[in-house]
């Protein structure tokens, strides 16, 4: 258990998935599918990427109460050529329509030696090093692309610009994972979010750009 910290509390992970998939099935997510969700929300957490952790859930729940995710997707995958999917995720939730694309481009490097899954139809899938640590773990280098909302300027410019991220990763040969993620963007929107909460708690401002790096 970690140390104690004035104004945090802490709660073992297994605890939080379990709170996280009873909160998504009560949203009638199916109880596989909520797993899933609940995990990649709490890696994310354990990562240090608590802006792409468990804080969003209320937010993606209220997306499903809007009609704007769907709990029970019809998710359809095309084999394209034996190293290329298609994948129609219905407007499901983006943790497990990416999952399934993984997993398709997995099985593909599997018996190809290299696969590759396109999405349509999907939201937001969290914290991308998610699908990529899934490859590293798997025995395979990976990349991961994803578009993003127009929310930020790029490092240096006035117009927003959507974050779209590139990640990229294999496995050191500590073999310990590893993930970069690249964007156009030095600091993003929810980063900022997190941080000009944190600055407000102290009485301090934050700024609207930054030159800290990020890392998924």
């Amino acid at each position: 258990m970690a140390p104690a910290t004035p104004g945090k509390k802490f709660i073992r992970a297994d605890d939080l998935r379990r709170v996280c998939r009873d909160m998504l099935v009560t949203h009638d997510v199916p109880d596989d599918d909520a797993a899933i969700i609940a995990r990649c929300l709490v890696e994310a957490d354990l990562r240090g990427v608590e802006t792409h952790g468990v804080v969003r859930l209320p937010h993606y729940l209220n997306r499903v109460r809007l009609g704007l995710i769907k709990p029970r997707p019809a998710i359809a995958i095309d084999r394209v050529t034996p190293v290329a999917a298609s994948v129609d995720g219905d407007n499901g939730f983006g943790f497990v329509v990416a999952t399934r694309a993984m997993d398709e481009a997995l099985a593909m490097a599997a018996e190809y030696g290299i696969g590759l899954a396109s999405v349509r139809h999907s939201n937001h899938f969290g914290m991308a090093a998610t699908y990529i640590l899934k490859a590293i773990r798997a025995g395979h280098m990976a990349m991961v692309f994803t578009n993003a909302s127009v929310s930020m300027p790029p490092w240096g410019g006035r117009r927003a610009a959507g974050s779209d991220e590139i990640l990229v990763a294999g496995e050191p040969e500590a073999r310990k994972e590893a993930a970069r993620a690249v964007t156009g963007i030095e600091l993003p929107d929810a980063e900022i979010a997190a941080l000009r909460q944190e600055a407000e708690s102290l009485g301090v401002g934050f700024p609207a750009t930054s030159a800290i790096p990020y890392t998924a």
